[in-house]
């Protein structure tokens, strides 16, 4: 078989060659930022743990459904005064750390 000089393409500059331009570095990069693009803390700076406190001890006295634990922590949640948009992982990351309270 007669040798040419065909290159395999690992001399390339390919993603994972390592060379100069350092892709696999580049592509794990790429593919961290894409997984923890959901990662981020959704908790509004206003909730304190006095908050949670009175928030879960509602709970405990006055609920008796789903629907009213629900009415509680958005009564609790907006009594807070979040600054900026509301999102619903924001009222949602309250209401973990309110469940977290409760044990449940």
């Amino acid at each position: 078989m007669e040798s040419d000089n065909v290159s395999s393409g690992f001399d390339s500059a390919g993603p994972f060659s390592g060379g100069e331009s350092d892709g696999l570095k580049n592509a794990i990069d790429a593919v961290n930022q894409v997984m923890n693009r959901g990662n981020h803390n959704a908790m509004p700076k206003e909730v304190t743990q006095d908050i949670v406190d009175a928030t879960a001890e509602d709970i405990l006295t006055n609920a008796r459904t789903i629907e009213d634990k629900n009415k509680i922590v958005k009564t609790h949640f907006d009594k807070m005064g979040v600054e900026g948009d509301v999102t619903s992982q924001n009222v949602a990351a309250f209401e973990k750390a309110v469940m977290n309270r409760l044990g449940k």
